[in-house]
């Protein structure tokens, strides 16, 4: 199969979206697709730091050329293979971000698809992975702001004639969450994400927590972006990845979420103004929290 290039992309950090990169890219592997997920947040990279990796060479080394895609890949159990960024501020200094369309580009075809995890500011480091993208999945919480913020990456990503295959909604309470944020954003939802912070651990909850409620979530919206993307199924007949029985487990994961929701992110120049607001290197283990 040609590969498919996929932005996961949100306004507002803090939602869940490198977790969910992560996390639907271990799914994916898990459904026999080989899949790749690539830091493509360059200014604030932080991939490595929720799977604990120890990184010498990552994203930013390739783009100083002074890494090989090789080099600055990692192996996770399971199979998925990620792309870390680095997270010292003299390696994004030393980087030509621009050229990070290229990278996608240079491994095409060595996966069947590559999940791209974007920045939560509309500028040109987000801009630059929308573009290479074939499809992009928006990932937000139901709070408002989150949703508005979401909606400029979703007019954004039309701007550059961009397709979105939908959404997936985190930290969902019922069923509730996912309509309002389904109406605001416009676009069909692929599932809804319970916060589970029971459901932590040295790997990807794909792979680390099979049983959380989170981790089928996951699996679920796996299912559903095969039938969409990857088997070109219509949205219509694609059932919403949620059950009414998953729910939020620990007000430790909603409580963390919401402080990190306070994180401010530029707006959008270009959007409409909303008044309301081999070398691999080894996996050493560490925490995966979901927002």
């Amino acid at each position: 199969m040609a590969t498919v290039v996929c932005a996961v992309a949100g306004g507002k950090g803090g939602v869940g979206r490198t977790t969910s990169a992560i996390n639907l890219g271990a799914a994916l592997e898990q459904y026999d697709y080989d899949t790749t997920v690539v830091d493509g947040d360059l200014s604030m990279s932080n991939m490595q730091l929720l799977l604990d990796l120890d990184v010498d060479r990552g994203v930013h080394s390739i783009l100083a050329g002074e890494a090989s895609v090789a080099e600055a890949s990692v192996d996770l159990p399971g199979g998925l293979t990620v792309m870390p960024g680095e997270r010292e501020l003299d390696a994004y200094g030393d980087a030509t971000t621009s050229a990070f369309p290229e990278i996608i580009e240079a491994i095409r075809g060595t996966a069947d698809v590559i999940i791209v995890d974007t920045s939560a500011r509309p500028g040109s480091e987000t801009s630059a992975a929308l573009e290479v993208a074939d499809v992009v999945l928006l990932v937000t919480t139901a709070d408002g702001p989150a949703v508005r913020n979401t909606a400029t990456i979703r007019r954004l990503t039309e701007r550059l004639d961009g397709e979105v295959a939908g959404a997936l909604v985190t930290r969902v309470r019922d069923r509730s969450d996912i309509e309002q944020a389904g109406e605001l954003l416009e676009v069909p939802v692929v599932g809804g994400i319970p916060a589970d912070d029971d459901a932590v651990g040295d790997e990807p909850l794909m792979t680390k927590a099979l049983d959380s409620d989170a981790a089928k979530a996951y699996g679920e919206c796996a299912d559903r972006f095969d039938s969409l993307v990857l088997q070109d199924v219509p949205h219509e007949d694609v059932e919403l990845a949620f059950e009414d029985t998953w729910t939020t487990a620990g007000e430790t994961a909603e409580a963390t979420a919401e402080a990190t929701d306070d994180e401010p992110t530029e707006a959008d120049p270009t959007a409409e103004t909303d008044d309301d607001d081999d070398d691999s290197q080894e996996f050493t283990g560490g925490a995966l929290p979901f927002g």
